[in-house]
């Protein structure tokens, strides 16, 4: 922070030290003759833009244009950019590079990832009660290691919700990682998914828009964008919900939780070819999307709301059951 004349300027300035190569910069400034020089909106976009910024800067520098490609991580950063590709391949080398660091075996950050790629992994395929069991192991185990980690609270919340339906427990742990970290998206965002399951829609949208907008400069907004598709879905706002849920499928084509939403709306708004066709293409990776397994407790869609909206788009396009 710098004082120039009657100007405070706060600068933050990345740059890889090998080479002093600047990888990214900015500052704000405020007239010091104002009453209060930045206000906390201010401060917190400033900070999660830096973050976020630096994020991307870490994650360019190590993983060396290897993440578009089929190869491995080679850093927590390129392994949590597989995970929220959300692709069954990008989850399997996530996992495997978590699995083959010793040095990330007492990492909460890494066993919460770690669990939440499970979740990502649900109904796409092997055995569901490893998964189950698997998935719980590495929540208590994120938990015990750091319990006041507000990011590993956040992820771990969203799998004791969506994998082991302890939504209460889910809730809880969302709220406890808000409390710690009033400005993580994440936290805003798991906390929306958590009130979905538990049927509070309008609490899940508020929650949603907030993540949007504490994560409007990162790399991963599609994924807070996503919940923001869920909930207007369920809001009955399907054109809303199309558009959202097409610009996050741009980035992210294997959303497979968008995409069963988008299916409900595509039928809700009429445009029942376009329903029919994704519903095909989601059972082509996972083949229990049918409307006689929807409501199956064991079925990933733990909202009823969410079951219901997209019953109701198989019964409009007169998808097979």
């Amino acid at each position: 922070m710098s004082k120039i004349g009657s100007f405070a300027e706060i600068s933050i300035r990345a740059f890889d030290p090998a080479t002093k190569h600047v990888l990214w910069s900015a500052s704000i400034s405020a007239d010091q003759s104002t009453t209060f020089l930045f206000s906390t909106d201010q401060l917190d976009e400033f900070v999660n833009q830096a973050v976020d910024a630096l994020n991307v800067a870490c994650l360019r520098l190590v993983e060396s244009g290897r993440i578009g490609r089929d190869a491995a991580p080679q850093s927590i950063f390129g392994a949590v950019h597989k995970v929220l590709g959300m692709s069954v391949r990008g989850q399997s080398a996530a996992r495997q590079f978590f699995r083959s660091k010793a040095e990330l075996e007492n990492s909460a950050i890494a066993a919460a990832w770690y669990a939440f790629s499970l979740a990502n992994t649900l109904g796409e395929g092997g055995d569901r009660q490893n998964i189950l069991e698997e998935a719980d192991a590495y929540c208590r185990r994120a938990v015990a290691l750091d319990p006041s980690n507000a990011l590993a609270l956040a992820l771990v919340a969203h799998v004791q919700g969506f994998v082991l339906r302890r939504l209460e427990i889910g809730a809880e742990l969302a709220q406890t990682a808000r409390q710690i970290a009033p400005t993580l998206a994440i936290a805003w965002d798991m906390s929306a998914m958590n009130s979905l399951y538990r049927g509070q829609v309008a609490e899940a949208a508020e929650f949603s828009e907030k993540a949007v907008r504490l994560g409007r400069f990162s790399p991963y907004k599609p994924l807070f964008e996503s919940s923001q598709a869920i909930t207007t879905s369920l809001a009955g706002k399907h054109a809303e919900a199309i558009m959202i849920a097409g610009r996050v499928l741009d980035r992210v084509p294997h959303f497979l939780a968008v995409e069963r939403h988008l299916a409900g709306s595509l039928a809700a708004a009429g445009r029942l070819d376009d329903s029919r066709r994704l519903i095909r293409k989601v059972q082509t990776r996972d083949p229990g999307f049918v409307a006689a397994h929807l409501a199956d407790p064991d079925y990933p869609l733990p909202s009823p709301q969410s079951v219901d909206l997209i019953q109701r788009g198989f019964s409009s396009v007169g998808a097979l059951i």
